[in-house]
């Protein structure tokens, strides 16, 4: 298996980062790895695709298919593919349409700012709330 997958935080906003050969023999690993950042409820997972050297439509049909499941959980998807021959895969393979794609990763998370404020809020106000006493007490 020629690739690795590194999955860590950017403020709330899961990233998943791969860098090698995303192929059939090793769409497995980052299928697994996008299950787990999926598991943790964010409000986005960033698929950065920037250090791939090789995709196949494997490859992509992972990419596709936990998208799709992310509308379950209510968690936003967005793809970073900055080499063209990356980004030709998606659309060679007719899976591009539906599927969020940015040169950087950078942008990715820029265009998640409005979203991720929001749930920085709601933590922010949760955090903040008074604590509710019962009556009587």
């Amino acid at each position: 298996m020629n690739l690795s997958v590194r999955r860590h935080e950017v403020d709330s906003v899961a990233v998943v980062s791969c860098r090698g050969e995303l192929d059939g023999e090793s769409a497995e690993h980052l299928s697994a790895e996008l299950e787990l950042a999926l598991d943790t409820h964010p409000p986005a997972v960033v698929v950065d695709l920037g250090g791939l050297t090789f995709i196949d439509s494997t490859g992509v049909h992972v990419v596709v298919r936990k998208r799709a499941a992310s509308v379950a959980v209510e968690t936003t998807v967005l793809v970073v593919a900055v080499a063209e021959r990356i980004r030709d895969v998606f659309g060679l393979t007719g899976m591009a349409e539906g599927v969020d794609l940015h040169r950087s990763l950078h942008d990715a998370l820029a265009s998640l700012l409005p979203l991720t404020r929001t749930v920085a809020s709601q933590h922010r106000d949760a955090v903040a709330a008074p604590p509710i006493h019962a009556p009587g007490r």
